[in-house]
């Protein structure tokens, strides 16, 4: 049954992220620099939605935040380290392959997901926030593109919005495996299946940046 899900459900997800991979702006501006308060806090809130591989790690933060304990911090040190990731590339800090190393992250998170027994035998936030950390401030790093050269007012409501809608992301996802398992779905086939999902998408976009380098 659950092999059947995947196969069901894999082709189309994987099918849509290599096609949007290369195509979407990277956040919201066609490319331009935001330049007011509210150019920069819209650029931040879609920066990370519209950016596949963005937006696969922190739905895997989220799922990864209902299998540790105290999974709120873990979710909440990756969002911190993107705020550090950005410092980092306004600071003319050079990451080579970032954007390569950006997509690995999701199939980083998605490897963990398909163990329950890793994610059991780590247990604490604590313990994963190297993980979050790291993951964390390479995102932040790619975001810093869209906003280097940037005046103080935009640059603020640029990283309070992505900061912003990760956390939510993050939240609402975690909040919705819960229910799902509380509704009667096997915790460990929402995990495994999840897991399967974000690591075949996150070897796809890893392809993709790598084809594009």
């Amino acid at each position: 049954m659950r092999a059947m899900q995947f196969r069901r459900v894999a082709p189309t997800v994987l099918c849509l992220l290599s096609l949007s991979a290369p195509v979407l702006a990277h956040h919201g501006m066609d490319g331009k620099l935001p330049v007011t308060f509210l150019e920069g806090l819209v650029s931040g809130l879609l920066h990370p939605v519209i950016g596949p591989d963005h937006l696969l790690a922190i739905i895997a933060v989220g799922l990864l935040a209902t299998r540790i304990a105290r999974g709120e911090l873990f979710a909440l040190a990756f969002v911190a380290a993107s705020l550090l990731g950005t410092g980092l590339h306004l600071a003319s800090l050079s990451v080579p392959g970032s954007e390569v190393l950006v997509a690995a992250t999701a199939v980083v998170f998605g490897v963990v997901l398909l163990s329950p027994k890793l994610t059991g035998m780590l247990g604490s936030a604590r313990r994963w926030a190297p993980l979050a950390v790291l993951a964390g401030a390479l995102h932040g790093y790619a975001y810093g593109e869209a906003i280097v050269g940037s005046t103080s007012g935009p640059l603020f409501a640029y990283l309070l919005g992505f900061c912003v809608i990760q956390m939510a992301i993050a939240l609402a996802v975690s909040r919705g495996a819960r229910w799902a398992s509380e509704k009667g779905f096997a915790a460990v086939r929402v995990q495994f299946v999840s897991g399967a999902l974000v690591s075949a998408a996150g070897v796809v976009l890893v392809l993709v940046a790598l084809a594009a380098a």
